[in-house]
């Protein structure tokens, strides 16, 4: 099993399984503190955690950049940035990595969100 497809099968037996609609785009804002440099931070396989969410990451200019973050009904947050998605407390994929079945792990994460 590929790394990116053991992570996602991970996820879905870490937090389960409702649907809603593809994210937009992260947005961006002047350097302050952050979570660190974006090319640590978001990668495959790193955890989603609470101080990136909140703080983001900044680029290689030393730009803050803050992803895109969506307050599931349980409370847990699903974020995302770059084309990567993931829950708070979970690794991070490419939004499109598919499980065996087929499903993305956008869509994964999402109907995790709403449930």
């Amino acid at each position: 099993m590929q790394p990116a497809r053991a992570v996602l099968a991970a996820v879905l037996v870490l937090a389960g399984c409702g649907t809603q609609p593809a994210g937009t785009a992260p947005t961006t804002s002047t350097a302050s503190a952050s979570a660190g440099k974006c090319a640590d931070v978001v990668r495959l396989g790193a955890t989603v955690t609470d101080d990136l969410i909140d703080r983001g990451c900044t680029d290689e200019r030393d730009a803050k950049r803050v992803g895109k973050v969506t307050t599931c009904k349980n409370g847990q947050r699903l974020w995302e940035m770059d084309g990567m998605i993931g829950l708070s407390g979970h690794p991070m994929l490419p939004e499109t990595e598919k499980d065996p079945d087929g499903l993305t792990a956008r869509v994964l994460n999402e109907l995790v969100c709403n449930r």
